[in-house]
């Protein structure tokens, strides 16, 4: 054991070794941190935010028994953004329904779009007059009444 750290302080007592210590040492810390950056910019570049509705077009009278399909067309502000999913809160007969996109990317191409999505309204065979909203961008509604006669 008393040889062993005999050996160790010579080695690290000649100065150039020393310097080669210290510089493997910088150069590993530095081969950490960046590697450590490069896992935060890929979190740092995906995100889920709301697609605003800008139209919605679809019956306004339906039969029981039977599915209504809306045409909601929404907004992609540039070509990193795609549509995710759709979220649906119902009380009673209200209908909220939100469009969520996923933008995905650090550099994004700037291509705007309003692509469709084709929502389909089913009320389980219930009659009534249904009230479905469609969330805008800016936290307002687009509003639809269908009837299920």
């Amino acid at each position: 054991m008393e040889t062993f750290l005999f050996l160790q302080l010579s080695v690290l007592n000649n100065k150039n070794n020393i310097m080669k210590y210290c510089i493997y040492l910088l150069l590993t810390l530095l081969i950490i941190i960046n590697i450590q950056c490069k896992k935060d910019n890929k979190l740092m570049c995906f995100n889920m935010a709301l697609a605003g509705a800008i139209n919605v077009m679809g019956p306004t009278t339906i039969a029981v028994n039977s599915t209504a399909v809306f045409s909601v067309t929404y907004a992609l502000n540039n070509g990193c953004e795609s549509f995710s999913s759709k979220t649906e809160t119902k009380v009673g007969n209200t209908i909220t329904i939100g469009l969520q996109k996923a933008i995905s990317g650090c550099v994004c191409t700037q291509i705007y779009s309003e692509p469709a999505y084709n929502y389909i309204f089913n009320p389980n065979n219930n009659t009534g007059v249904y009230t479905l909203k469609f969330i805008k961008a800016d936290g307002t509604f687009i509003e639809k009444q269908i009837t299920v006669n």
